[in-house]
């Protein structure tokens, strides 16, 4: 896994795998989303729906 601090004033990091494992964290809320996959190949077509799904879930049940 390689970590990534998202920039903005809400503190929030995530953690990608290789192969399309992810794991998501809020820690202001204190929610995590856990993704899993194994993709074939170690490329990502881009993680523009689950990001999509992460902000949705943090504005609907976030404080």
């Amino acid at each position: 896994y390689q970590t990534w601090i998202f920039p903005g004033e809400r503190p929030m990091f995530a953690l990608l795998g290789v192969r399309g494992q992810t794991i998501l964290v809020d820690p202001t809320s204190r929610l995590v989303m856990v993704h899993t996959a194994v993709r074939k190949q170690p490329s990502s077509p881009g993680p523009s729906e689950l990001g999509a799904l992460w902000r949705t879930v943090v504005s609907a049940l976030g404080t």
